[in-house]
């Protein structure tokens, strides 16, 4: 009997075991940071909610995949910043502000999103200045030069900077570069000299 528990207690810490090796596993390292599976994977009531979901495995790599693509962006912006000797305009910070404070937004949280996007502002206009290419609008981030993104990234990826070690996450990331649909900004449309929230009516 003891034998027997000994016995199941050593296959259920094996089980365990890899378990929390899995959730430890590093999917995206990126300038020294990383990202783990744990990082990436829907909380358990979406989980439930997509168990009988015929989507579900494609649900789940978009899913993934978004925060995987979140983390990458945000270490690119940081680490281009600092290589490049970038830093937010405190202008462009505060009329940020002024655009998007809100009663749901405010304090700590608008402080950081607007110093975060007056960095990435900097870094576009960097990378626009040295690659040149498209320009596409996007919802989320308007005016984005992802030619300028798609150099860089394989830059970080060539000096081994970045590495992707999920063959989904790696092959929708090549794959978002493309953008087909999206809508291609004419050279007289393109101003990086002062943000796009800067023109916002209030």
């Amino acid at each position: 009997m003891i034998r027997r528990l000994s016995c199941l207690f050593f296959i259920y810490s094996v089980f365990v075991s890899g378990l929390v090796a899995g959730q430890s596993e590093v999917v995206v390292s990126f300038a020294g940071q990383q990202l783990t599976a744990q990082d990436i994977q829907p909380d358990e009531p979406t989980r439930q909610a997509w168990q009988d979901d015929p989507m579900r495995a494609a649900r789940l790599n978009i899913y993934r995949f978004s925060k995987a693509s979140e983390f990458i962006e945000r270490q690119l912006i940081k680490d281009y910043a600092v290589r490049h000797d970038l830093s937010a305009n405190p202008a462009f910070v505060e009329s940020f502000k002024a655009a998007f404070a809100s009663d749901t937004l405010t304090g700590e949280r608008l402080a950081s999103l607007a110093e975060f996007s007056a960095l990435q502002f900097a870094v576009d206009k960097h990378l626009y200045e040295r690659h040149g290419g498209r320009v596409i609008f996007d919802q989320a981030h308007p005016m984005m030069p992802i030619e300028g993104y798609f150099n860089v990234v394989q830059q970080y990826v060539a000096a081994e900077q970045l590495v992707i070690n999920d063959e989904t996450i790696a092959k929708m990331l090549w794959q978002s570069f493309a953008r087909p649909n999206a809508i291609t900004m004419q050279p007289d449309q393109i101003d990086y000299t002062a943000p796009w929230w800067n023109k916002i009516t209030r």
